[in-house]
């Protein structure tokens, strides 16, 4: 929902409009959406200089794929890093 409001300022944005993107995309679209990918987020917050906003976020994202990592190393199914590779690459045909 959130996520969809933002939508239309998501493409890379003339500096002008980075305090126009800042007003929609605001802290509670950083704690209610996945934004690991979103470049230009981080992009705005380091050239307007939101230091504190950026590193919390950073942390964010680092803890969620700290955790995802150490789900997928617990799964049962998981054999090691080599084999998950090696099987996604047959599956592609490389």
């Amino acid at each position: 929902m959130i996520s969809q409001s933002i939508k239309f300022l998501m493409p890379i944005m003339h500096w002008k409009n980075t305090d126009t993107f800042l007003s929609y995309c605001t802290e509670e679209v950083d704690n209610d959406c996945y934004t690991a990918n979103w470049d230009h987020l981080f992009y705005t917050l380091w050239i307007k200089g939101q230091m504190e906003r950026f590193s919390k976020l950073e942390e964010k994202n680092r803890t969620y794929f700290d955790e995802t990592i150490k789900e997928a190393i617990a799964d049962e199914d998981y054999d090691s890093e080599e084999d998950t590779i090696a099987s996604w690459k047959r599956s592609r045909g490389f």
